[in-house]
C-alpha cells in the first residue's frame, strides 16, 4: 500500500472487513509477519495502520536481524520511527524501503 491509501484507512471513523483483510495482507507484506491482532480489539488495526505509515514516511527501517540499544531500549526491524540517534550512528544497518 502507498502513503495515500494507509492515509486515507487511518481517516476513516470504521474499517470495513475488506479494510481489515486489506491491512492484514500489507502488513504481512511489508514486515514479513502477521499482524498481532487480539480477540476484541478496536485499536489493532489501527495500530497496524500507523506501523505502515510510519515506516513508508521515514523511507528506512533497521536491516534484518539487526537490533540496536538506545536509552536503555531494544530497537529492531518493527520499531517505527527510528531515532535520529540510530540513523546518524549506525548507517550500516539501516536500508532503505
Amino acid at each position: 500500500m502507498d502513503a495515500k491509501t494507509l492515509k486515507a484507512l487511518l481517516d476513516k471513523s470504521v474499517l470495513s472487513s475488506a479494510d481489515k483483510s486489506k491491512i492484514s495482507k500489507a502488513y504481512l507484506l511489508q514486515f514479513g509477519h502477521r499482524l498481532p491482532v487480539k480477540t476484541g480489539c478496536l485499536d489493532c488495526y489501527r495500530d497496524g495502520l500507523a506501523q505502515m505509515y510510519a515506516s513508508i514516511s521515514s523511507g528506512k527501517r533497521l536491516k534484518a536481524g539487526e537490533v540496536v540499544e538506545y536509552n536503555g531500549r531494544w530497537y529492531n526491524r518493527h520499531d517505527y520511527p527510528l531515532p535520529e540517534f540510530i540513523l546518524k550512528n549506525y548507517p550500516d544497518k539501516i536500508e532503505k524501503i
